[in-house]
């Protein structure tokens, strides 16, 4: 990963009312968290750069003092990206079910204008981008203070991680879930449930792109992590933790049974598909499918090969449930602005 190279642009929602006080930093800084926590995530965005921007200011772009509200920053804009794509693929889906009855209509004059949109859309920067930048950013800063800041940066590459899901880059998503592992496993002594959370993650990286293989390998090692942990707290008597920690392996267990039926089902799948495109090929040859029916049914059989069986947004929110139980805070021990 290259190094960040200075302060990246803020969202143009934010409005242009510059904090001028330690004491406005403080609260709009508190005000950013408590939105995440509702799940307001523009406004926290909005927030945490209008901080981020005062304490640059103060400390330096690239001070330690900047290193949260850079990292802030950059989740709530995935986060507000990703609940956004969900609006538009639901709207989407209505307006397919409505265009449904006129097709044919205007099928060239469509064209053009998603082309328009493209062009559009290509110039702009999004909130994607600018999250990718304030999150190499805060990547930098917290690797220049280690070991002190060994949670903070691994929490910085699993959300670059999480960051390259939704842009369907496998191998950087993959890259950056084993950089925050290395990170922890440096600690001293390990933390065996940070661990065993981030090889979960992981897993569900090599899952939402059809690697189950590889996922099933990560589950089993987060699985075996996970025990290790329960152990030490029977031994220090702490029956809270081990009846959630007991709830989490459960979840666990189920997800590697999943993923392991789906991978006995593998050669049967594939024995399918072979029959359903061999089918339609004989039946357009011998006219008993229209062309145009074959020719898109083709086209979306081989888009789909290549994509994700799931998207990034909705496979991760639906795993990540397995550790909400028995959750880490929401941001890893923070540095005060003050």
């Amino acid at each position: 990963m290259s190094e960040a190279s200075g302060p990246p642009p803020v969202s143009e929602t934010v409005e242009d009312k510059p904090i001028a006080s330690e004491e406005e930093a403080q609260q709009s800084y508190h005000h950013a968290k408590q939105m995440m926590k509702i799940g307001g995530y523009r406004e926290a965005a909005d927030s945490f750069a209008q901080t981020l921007t005062f304490m640059a200011g103060k400390h330096g772009e690239m001070a330690l003092e900047c290193a949260e509200n850079y990292f802030l920053y950059g989740k709530c804009l995935l986060e507000t990206f990703k609940m956004e794509e969900q609006v538009l693929g639901e709207k989407s889906n209505l307006d397919k079910a409505d265009k449904g009855k006129d097709e044919d209509e205007s099928d060239d004059e469509g064209e053009e204008d998603q082309a328009k949109e493209l062009d559009i859309s290509q110039d702009d920067v999004t909130d994607l981008d600018i999250a990718w930048e304030v999150l190499e950013v805060a990547r930098t800063i917290y690797t220049k203070d280690l070991p002190r800041s060994i949670h903070q940066l691994a929490e910085v590459y699993k959300t670059i991680g999480e960051h390259s899901l939704e842009t369907e880059q496998i191998n950087l998503s993959v890259e950056s879930y084993q950089e925050a592992i290395r990170v922890l496993e440096k600690e001293v002594p390990p933390d065996g449930r940070r661990i065993a959370e981030a090889y979960f993650d992981l897993g569900v990286s090599y899952q939402v792109f059809n690697q189950s293989s590889n996922a099933l390998d990560q589950f089993m090692h987060c699985k075996k992590l996970l025990r290790e942990v329960r152990e030490e707290y029977v031994k220090a008597d702490k029956t809270e933790d081990v009846a959630s920690m007991d709830e989490v392996l459960k979840d666990i267990e189920d997800k590697i049974e999943d993923v392991t039926a789906f991978e006995e089902s593998a050669p049967e799948r594939a024995m399918k598909e072979a029959y359903l495109t061999a089918l339609h090929q004989h039946m357009v040859q011998t006219g008993t499918l229209p062309p145009s029916s074959a020719s898109s049914s083709s086209s979306s059989s081989s888009s789909s090969s290549s994509a994700p069986s799931e998207t990034a947004a909705t496979m991760t929110a639906t795993d990540s449930n397995a550790f909400d139980k028995f959750s880490l805070p929401a941001s890893a021990p923070t540095v005060n602005i003050g």
